[in-house]
């Protein structure tokens, strides 16, 4: 269906295919140039939307792969929407934060949540980080490979 549709419609190919193979173009890791083709792949099968899939292929574009394995650590552990990075470093959570995977803890602080140096050590889990894990944790051959 996908396929006709680009058949179909010139344009749109340009527009969608061109941004794919800039993107690539600037990714120079292949961990990164699969996960892409995952997310594409996921949108192909209409799983996701144009406008998300440039979402998901911005993030990768600014992700660090340490980081990828980071938030599949994050997001497989437990139900609970908070998560503490006592274990990670901050740094990493901080850029997570940054890409959209992680979201700053909203409710309020308490004294005993406040580290050291004055930070929270608790960060939240949200609907676009688990999709981004789900999405990049999905097994290629459920993607036709």
């Amino acid at each position: 269906q996908y396929k006709k549709e680009l058949y179909e419609n010139e344009k749109k190919a340009k527009e969608e295919l061109g941004r794919v193979i800039l993107i690539l173009d600037n990714i120079k890791d292949i961990e990164k140039s699969r996960l892409l083709a995952k997310f594409y792949a996921t949108f192909v099968n209409q799983e996701i939307n144009w406008s998300k899939f440039c979402e998901f292929a911005d993030v990768i574009e600014k992700i660090f792969v340490t980081d990828i394995e980071t938030a599949y650590e994050l997001y497989k552990s437990t139900e609970e929407k908070e998560v503490s990075v006592k274990q990670y470093d901050r740094y990493k959570a901080d850029r997570l934060v940054s890409t959209g995977i992680l979201s700053l803890y909203s409710k309020p602080l308490t004294v005993r949540e406040i580290s050291g140096n004055g930070s929270r050590d608790t960060f939240e889990k949200n609907g676009f980080g688990e999709l981004f894990v789900k999405i990049a944790k999905k097994d290629e051959k459920l993607l036709g490979k």
